[in-house]
């Protein structure tokens, strides 16, 4: 059995402490998948299923695992392309083609129904899954949802994926995660979440990261999920400057599901503000439990 810490190239104090923590995270493999998992305890509730955006890993979610705590059976899916995952075969590709990939995953490991969980990108394809899968969900936390570009003009959506994949080609991971990943986080991040969301990016493989650029630029969240009928949540950091609160506040009108605010975290909250996040968690497992969907609440912190 290997963890995900082996061989990456960790210093410093905070990347230390990264590596302590992922070593003690085992990680397997099915259907050509690497994912971490944490086992569990509980003899009751369904398993946790984590997905990951489009800068980095299924590792970025071990500060919200750890948060949970080991009592919840959790598994955090490198997505097709990332992280020895294998690439979806055809050129062209879509959210639709990862969520099928999702489902034979989720066959494979044996898991009939999860509580879902996506991240920025992994809310387009977990928007995906429940849309064309809603049985196999109790529900839906979409954590900074990415909306997808489907619905911009053709010339800005064709200029926005030149830019990111230029600036991929241009710099390597390594060098774009250097300038890019503290976009991410807020003034206020410490240092060992920015390490953690820096060290996430700087593995991107950069043919992987080119097919999931697919996906957002002809993703469209809301066209996924008008139909679903399940309990469904959105969350974002007030200091979230890649899918910015006003954004995450008209989605969340145009799908009449309510809006949870993290306090003071960026992007990457899931790294940054680990416990808030980890009990919006908790609240959506007891409402997969009843079926229910979330009231319009205040500020999640």
């Amino acid at each position: 059995m290997s963890t995900e810490a082996e061989g990456h190239g960790f210093s410093g104090a905070a990347a230390s402490r990264l590596h302590e923590r992922l070593a003690g995270l085992p990680q397997a493999e099915a259907a050509g998948i690497r994912y971490l998992q944490v086992a569990g305890d509980a003899l009751d509730g369904l398993p946790l299923v984590l997905l990951h955006g489009i800068g980095s890993g299924a590792a970025s979610w071990l500060p919200l695992i750890l948060a949970v705590g080991s009592s919840r059976r959790m598994l955090a899916w490198n997505q097709p392309g990332y992280a020895g995952s294998g690439a979806l075969p055809r050129t062209r590709v879509k959210a639709t083609d990862y969520a099928k990939v999702l489902i034979c995953w989720l066959d494979a490991i044996g898991i009939d129904r999860c509580q879902l969980v996506g991240h920025s990108l992994g809310a387009l394809i977990a928007a995906a899954a429940a849309a064309r899968h809603p049985q196999r969900f109790s529900s839906l936390l979409l954590i900074s949802p990415a909306q997808g570009y489907a619905r911009l003009p053709a010339e800005e959506r064709q200029r926005r994926l030149f830019e990111r994949m230029e600036r991929m080609r241009r710099q390597g991971p390594a060098a774009m995660a250097a300038e890019r990943a503290p976009q991410l986080l807020s003034a206020q991040a410490s240092e060992e979440a920015r390490a953690w969301v820096e060290w996430n990016m700087a593995r991107l493989d950069p043919a992987g990261y080119a097919q999931a650029l697919q996906v957002l630029g002809q993703g469209d969240i809301v066209a996924d999920l008008k139909f679903w009928q399940g309990p469904m949540h959105i969350a974002v950091g007030t200091e979230d400057r890649i899918t910015p609160l006003a954004g995450c506040a008209e989605l969340a009108d145009a799908l009449g599901c309510a809006l949870s605010l993290i306090p003071g975290a960026g992007h990457a909250s899931p790294v940054e503000a680990p416990a808030v996040c980890a009990g919006l968690v908790d609240q959506m497992e007891a409402l997969g439990k009843e079926g229910q969907s979330f009231t319009r609440s205040s500020p999640a912190g």
